[in-house]
C-alpha cells in the first residue's frame, strides 16, 4: 500500500517527531473519512459504502500498525543508546501505548461494519422466508415438487452463501441474468433433469445461434432455420434458449422432436432434455410456480457471492 508519511528511525527525535505527526494526521484524515461513510448507514444500507467504509479504516489501520512498529524500533534504539531514562522516551512509550488502542478501536470498526453486511443478509433471507411461507399456504395448485421446494428453504438457508456464488458463477459464465438462471434451474428439477445438463444445453443453443450469425450451414443451424429461428429476432441469450425450447416442445411428433434437438444440442443433451420437452404447458405452469415460491433477488445473490468471496480469503 502506497504511503505519503516516512517515520525515520534514528538518533534525531526531532525528524522522528516530525515524520510521526504526518503519520497521525493521515491516520485521523482516513479515520475520519471512515467513520462519516460508516454515519451514512444508519439512514439507508448501501453495500459499496460498507465497502468503502472498510477499505478507509483498513488503511488507517495498517498505518496504525506500521506507526506503532516504528515506534517500537525507534524506542529500541533509544534503549541501545542508553535514553530510557528521558522524557522522549516516556513520551514515545505511551504513544506506543495510544497507539495499540488506536489499532484495537479500529479493528472493531471494521468487525461492527462486517456484522452490518451479515445483518443485510440475514434480512433478505428472513423477506425470502416470508414469501416462501406465504407460497406454501397456497400449495394446493402447485405439483408435489413444489412443495418439495418449499421443504427444502432450510437447507438453501444453511448454504446459502455457496448457493449465491455458484448462481453468480453461472450467471457470469452462461451469459444469463441472475432470475432465469435461478427459472431454469427450478423447471429442471419440476421435470427431473440435472440443472447442470440444462446449462450445458443452453450453451449449445448459444453456438448454435452464433454459428448461425456467421453463415455456417451445419445441422444445427439448418435446424433453428427449419424451425423458423433466427439470432436477428432475439436480444438475449435467455430469449434464445426459451424460444428453442418452445419451439421443440411444440413438436406434436416425437421422433421429429428428437431429431431436431439431437441437431440443436446433441444426442447426450438431446436425450436428457427429452422429458421436459413433452410439454410446453408444463414448462410454462412451472415457470409460474418460480415466480410464486420466491427466488433470491440479484442484490442477494452478489451479497452472498460477495461474502463467498470474503470467507475464502479468511
Amino acid at each position: 500500500m502506497a504511503k505519503s508519511f516516512s517515520i525515520k528511525i534514528g538518533a534525531d527525535t526531532k525528524e522522528f517527531n516530525k515524520s510521526l505527526r504526518a503519520a497521525d494526521n493521515q491516520i485521523r484524515t482516513t479515520t475520519r473519512l471512515g467513520d462519516a461513510l460508516t454515519k451514512t448507514l444508519e439512514h439507508k444500507y448501501d453495500a459499496k459504502t460498507v465497502e468503502q467504509a472498510q477499505k478507509q479504516f483498513q488503511k488507517a489501520l495498517s498505518d496504525t500498525q506500521d506507526k506503532a512498529e516504528a515506534l517500537r524500533k525507534q524506542l529500541e534504539h533509544m534503549e541501545k543508546a542508553g535514553e530510557i531514562d528521558s522524557n522522549q522516551y516516556r513520551k514515545l512509550e505511551t504513544d506506543l501505548a495510544k497507539a495499540t488502542i488506536e489499532a484495537s478501536n479500529l479493528e472493531k470498526k471494521i468487525e461492527s461494519l462486517s456484522k452490518i453486511k451479515v445483518d443485510q443478509l440475514s434480512k433478505g433471507f428472513t423477506d425470502l422466508g416470508g414469501k416462501i411461507e406465504g407460497a406454501g399456504k397456497k400449495l394446493a395448485p402447485f405439483s408435489a415438487a413444489a412443495a418439495g421446494a418449499i421443504a427444502g428453504a432450510a437447507k438453501l438457508a444453511k448454504d446459502a452463501v455457496a448457493v449465491g456464488d455458484d448462481i453468480m458463477t453461472m450467471s457470469d459464465q452462461f451469459d444469463m441474468s441472475i432470475k432465469s438462471i435461478q427459472r431454469w434451474q427450478y423447471v429442471a428439477m419440476q421435470t427431473d433433469v440435472e440443472s447442470a445438463t440444462l446449462l450445458k444445453a443452453m450453451q449449445k443453443t448459444q453456438a448454435a445461434f452464433g454459428e448461425q450469425a456467421t453463415g455456417g450451414t451445419t445441422a444445427a443451424v439448418k435446424a433453428l432455420e427449419t424451425l423458423g429461428l433466427s439470432y436477428r429476432n432475439f436480444d438475449s441469450n435467455e430469449e434464445m434458449f426459451q424460444a428453442v425450447i418452445d419451439s421443440l416442445s411444440a413438436i406434436d411428433d416425437q421422433t421429429i422432436q428428437v431429431a431436431y434437438a439431437t441437431d440443436i444440442l446433441g444426442e447426450r443433451f438431446a436425450s436428457a432434455l427429452v422429458p421436459m420437452l413433452q410439454s410446453k404447458d408444463a414448462i410454462a405452469g412451472y415457470i409460474d410456480e418460480f415466480e410464486q415460491v420466491g427466488y433470491l433477488s440479484d442484490e442477494v445473490v452478489q451479497q452472498l457471492a460477495e461474502l463467498d468471496n470474503e470467507v475464502n480469503k479468511v
